[in-house]
């Protein structure tokens, strides 16, 4: 229960965090953090050949504020699902049919989507496991679930444990407070901070992700949970601590 807890507690903050990186940007459709999200969408859909007829109904599982899914297929029957959704001023109009809500707890009819896409979400969670049996519930028997987290060295994981699971996380959590706080009020200020924890991104991201996974977890968590892996791909991007993997799964 305790464990739970903290899990909630570290999760809540992350969600903080997450809604002042999100206020920061001042998001418009053609905002590069918009940009970045389209391409991702478009490779988890290209790199696995899946095909989405006009009658397929996809589900943007962890979409963000907006439903970044259905701007990259905006003919695409798709519904996105955040807890961040409404918390954060658009520019420009959400066409995902989007729903505030948590990954742990869908508000969908079992068996009842074609498709499900969650990028860059199952580590920002309160509870993956949770999160995958949820998905896999309400998937469509012969549905398909594409997935796109960040795993982590094994030497990571010790930095992460001894930034943000000991008595350093509340001044790690300050630290990092101060630059989104900064892009919102003084632009020195955020250019002081930006260089100063530009040097320094795992702090960021050890705030924005509750959770994070070895490859080999990653895999375990997702068998545990009913998937096969019908493929997967990893790719580095320009991060030196983490990398993309995207998965391809059915339910077992």
């Amino acid at each position: 229960m305790m464990e739970q807890k903290t899990k909630n507690v570290e999760w809540q903050e992350a969600q903080s965090q997450e809604i002042m990186f999100w206020k920061s940007l001042k998001l418009s459709n053609t905002s590069g953090e918009v940009a970045h999200s389209v391409r991702q969408y478009r490779r988890c859909i290209e790199l696995f050949g899946v095909k989405l007829a006009k009658t397929c109904k996809v589900l943007d599982v962890g979409s963000g504020c907006y439903g970044g899914f259905a701007v990259a297929y905006p003919d695409v029957n798709a519904v996105s699902v955040d807890p961040l959704i409404g918390k954060v001023k658009l520019s420009f109009p959400d066409k995902s049919n989007p729903v505030c809500g948590i990954a742990e707890d869908l508000a969908f009819a079992s068996g009842s989507i074609d498709v499900v896409v969650s990028v860059n979400a199952l580590d920002h969670s309160a509870d993956p496991e949770r999160m995958l049996l949820e998905i896999k519930r309400v998937m469509k028997e012969g549905g398909e679930f594409i997935l796109m987290a960040n795993f982590v060295s094994q030497k990571l994981h010790v930095i992460h444990r001894v930034l943000f699971k000991s008595k350093l996380r509340k001044a790690t959590v300050a630290v990092v407070s101060l630059r989104y706080i900064s892009r919102l009020t003084n632009e020195v200020a955020s250019k002081l901070t930006r260089v100063f924890l530009g040097k320094f991104e795992v702090l960021n991201d050890g705030v924005l992700h509750p959770v994070y996974f070895t490859e080999s977890e990653l895999f375990k968590l997702l068998e545990a949970s009913g998937f096969v892996i019908k493929k997967y791909l990893v790719l580095i991007p320009d991060d030196f601590y983490k990398t993309d993997l995207f998965v391809h799964c059915k339910v077992s």
